[in-house]
């Protein structure tokens, strides 16, 4: 697939910034990702742009994905998004108009997917910040019909689903998972089904594909479950993180004691108290830029993007500034480099060490 230049480059800068702002940021299941053939990738929502960005950022293919069709509001902001891979999807609220515009962003999909490329949706439509798997939204399945009449069933093409599992949605250093499951084929066998039977028959066995990749919290007991989750000991490895979340999950009893609230290490906090203060005072200006807009802007389901988003600017900006100030106080190149170079892995370990002392993720 060719894509061009800025598009490269900008993935190589989002995915450095994504190494820096989680802790960990684990990929499993590529293997799973089919070669020379047509995908779609289908994963759960619970994150807002993170979602694209950790997905398409972990992997060799560079996927169109649709996207909420508010942001495509100006010129400049069409073709930005366009730069991205991205295309706008349009939901009941935008109006009868807005929906018939998603015959378009379906016909461009389709031609994606008919040379062999990849597009990523989420399956359940609009996004919600909890450890669950809503209904799933029957887009996917749409493209997929279409795509495959119009190549008489036999494109190679795949529905590849895409769990998604974060300790924290944006939390700085906290930690997630993308948790590729097995490619489901979708060409002849499908070939004799209506296309109504199709939709709902596909869209039922990704979600069944999809349960197992991500932490489903039934709702009758939510709030018990979350809190306990929460307040467990992480394991190192984020698959047995998932795999031990949805056991505690499945077997919860009701009783929120089965699990001792984490205490906090404060030998580990004096004994690096000062890395802290050095880590707080480098970051203070930035950090208050970014969290005063948010508090004031910004809603808390697009608090993690527009957080990782503003701290892919400032950060780097303010670091310039300083290691400007650095070099005018003493006059050395190498002492400037060197501030300039640990002080966001200072940072982040600073983040690390404060997490592993009070148990939080």
């Amino acid at each position: 697939m060719r894509v061009n230049a800025f598009y490269w480059l900008m993935r190589g800068y989002v995915k450095l910034t994504l190494l820096f702002f989680y802790r960990k940021w684990q990929i499993h299941g590529k293997e799973n990702i089919p070669k020379n053939a047509a995908i779609i990738f289908v994963a759960n929502h619970q994150n807002a742009f993170q979602d694209a960005l950790v997905v398409t950022c972990g992997i060799d293919e560079a996927p169109w994905f649709l996207t909420r069709a508010n942001v495509f509001a100006s010129r400049f902001a069409r073709w930005l998004f366009n730069q991205f891979h991205m295309m706008p999807v349009y939901r009941f609220r935008d109006g009868i108009k807005g929906l018939r515009n998603n015959e378009a962003s379906m016909r461009l999909s389709a031609d994606i997917l008919n040379k062999r490329w990849a597009i990523l949706l989420f399956g359940e439509g609009d996004q919600n910040m909890q450890w669950t798997l809503r209904n799933m939204q029957k887009g996917f399945a749409r493209i997929a019909w279409m795509v495959q009449q119009e190549n008489n069933w036999k494109l190679p093409l795949y529905v590849v689903p895409v769990g998604l599992h974060y300790d924290h949605y944006y939390n700085y250093r906290s930690r997630m998972l993308v948790n590729y499951g097995k490619a489901i084929p979708v060409g002849e066998a499908y070939k004799d089904m209506d296309e109504r039977k199709f939709l709902l028959h596909l869209t039922d066995t990704v979600r069944d594909a999809l349960k197992p990749l991500m932490l489903d919290i039934p709702a009758e007991h939510y709030a018990e479950i979350e809190r306990a989750v929460r307040n467990s000991p992480a394991k190192r490895n984020m698959v047995e993180q998932l795999q031990r979340d949805q056991q505690l999950a499945a077997t919860w009893s009701g009783n929120p004691v089965t699990v001792q609230p984490k205490s906090t290490n404060y030998a580990l906090l004096a004994l690096t108290f000062p890395l802290h203060v050095y880590a707080w005072l480098n970051n203070v200006i930035p950090y208050f830029i970014i969290h005063r807009f948010l508090d004031m802007k910004v809603s808390r389901e697009f608090r993690g993007s527009v957080k990782f988003g503003m701290g892919m600017v400032l950060v780097p900006v303010f670091t310039l500034i300083q290691s400007a100030v650095v070099q005018a106080v003493f006059h050395d190149w190498r002492i400037t480099l060197g501030y300039a170079i640990t002080l966001p892995f200072l940072t982040g370990w600073s983040v690390d060490i404060w997490k592993k002392a009070t148990g939080s993720r």
